[in-house]
């Protein structure tokens, strides 16, 4: 990294362990990566390019976090609409979200 002038920012690097369970509780408990003398610690989860990664590869919170937020704009235009538009833009925000 020095060679190519690179530098680590060690609070905003992370790192991920995926797998089951039982994969990850080999791994279990704090061990961080030395670079550099500098210290990189895991983590549960992880925000890359709009997606949250989780330990087991599920995006199970990656979809509960984009329901949340689709469900927060439709409750705040909610008064200001009919139903069954309410319904039409709840499918065209989750599913342009997940495509």
């Amino acid at each position: 990294m020095k060679n190519s002038r690179l530098k680590l920012n060690a609070d905003e690097t992370e790192f991920l362990i995926i797998g089951t369970a039982t994969q990850r509780r080999k791994h279990d408990g704090f061990f961080p990566i030395h670079i550099l003398s500098q210290s990189v610690t895991t983590d549960a989860s992880v925000l890359k390019l709009g997606v949250t990664f989780d330990e087991n590869f599920n995006f199970k919170q990656h979809i509960s976090k984009t329901y949340r937020c689709c469900f927060y704009h439709i409750r705040r235009i909610r008064r200001y609409i009919l139903l069954s538009v309410a319904k039409t833009i709840e499918i065209a925000l989750t599913s342009s979200t997940f495509d």
